[in-house]
Formats: structure tokens, sequence, C-alpha cells
């Protein structure tokens, strides 16, 4: 899956003054993942 584009921010309490901005490198979805049944293995990995 496309990481283009997404960050993550972390230790903040607003997001209008982020403290920590990581980007994405890499996104691993559960192989299992079936998005016509997204309540079953909806649960990924970032990097």
């Amino acid at each position: 899956q496309s990481a283009s584009g997404i960050k993550v921010i972390a230790a903040t309490l607003k997001l209008s003054k982020p403290t920590k901005t990581h980007y994405v490198e890499k996104i691993i979805v559960h192989e299992e993942y079936d998005p016509y049944n997204s309540w079953l293995n909806d649960i990924a990995l970032i990097k």
C-alpha cells in the first residue's frame, strides 16, 4: 500500500503545534484483510 504523503504526528496535544512528525515509508496491511469485511483483520504496520 502506498505511503506517499502520509505522516504520523506524535507527542503533542495540539495538531496545530506538532512536536514530532514522522513521514511514513511503508504500510504493511494484514495479509488476510478484506475491504468487504473490513472489521476482520483490520490492522496494519507502519514504518
